[in-house]
């Protein structure tokens, strides 16, 4: 649907704790599970990946993956200009408190998409202004593996000059499976 939507966009998937969860099960599966050899030769595939199962080649979509071999899910992102795209190891209890603390660890221009929620921090330096967003998620927001969250369906509209030296963040909060943004609004 995403690039559908968006047929000369340029699309990145980056590959965030959910993702490596997915793939460690995977692996768990095969080497333990003859089943997985058996699923190997019905799909006509040398391995199940992630690539594969999303069909992201067929839909020009890039990857940015996580070194296969590290046992542990760890901080993985995207520079774009000055602003860095990603999804941190890292989870405070409130909304942006995230962003605070990315932002005071990194020093950096940010947006992370692991919280779930939706906050902007702000904060002026000597060296200019930084600004870290947590971008909210697009999930069900009562999943039935945990208790109720503190979670925001919501995504980031970014726009910035051709280097990305200078950009604007738009978060755009979805209640009740409708945002607005620009003048238009948009349900679900």
């Amino acid at each position: 649907a995403t690039r559908k939507a968006n047929p000369n966009a340029r699309i990145i998937l980056i590959v965030g704790n959910h993702e490596f969860r997915w793939r460690k099960w995977l692996y768990a599966k095969k080497i333990q599970d003859p089943i997985y050899a058996e699923a190997q030769k019905i799909a006509n595939v040398e391995e199940v990946t992630l690539t594969r199962l999303l069909h992201l080649k067929d839909l020009d979509i890039q990857l940015v993956d996580l070194n296969p071999d590290i046992a542990k899910f760890t901080d993985n992102y995207i520079k774009i200009g000055n602003l860095y795209i990603g999804h941190w190891d890292r989870v405070n209890k409130h909304a942006a408190y995230t962003a605070k603390n990315l932002l005071a660890d990194k020093g950096v221009n940010c947006l992370q998409a692991h919280t779930h929620r939706i906050g902007t921090h702000v904060k002026t330096t000597l060296g200019g202004i930084l600004e870290a967003h947590e971008i909210g998620c697009l999930c069900s927001l009562d999943p039935h593996y945990t208790c109720r969250q503190d979670w925001a369906h919501g995504f980031a509209a970014v726009e910035g000059n051709k280097n990305f030296t200078h950009f604007t963040v738009h978060l755009i909060h979805i209640r009740d499976y409708e945002f607005r943004y620009g003048k238009k609004t948009f349900k679900g």
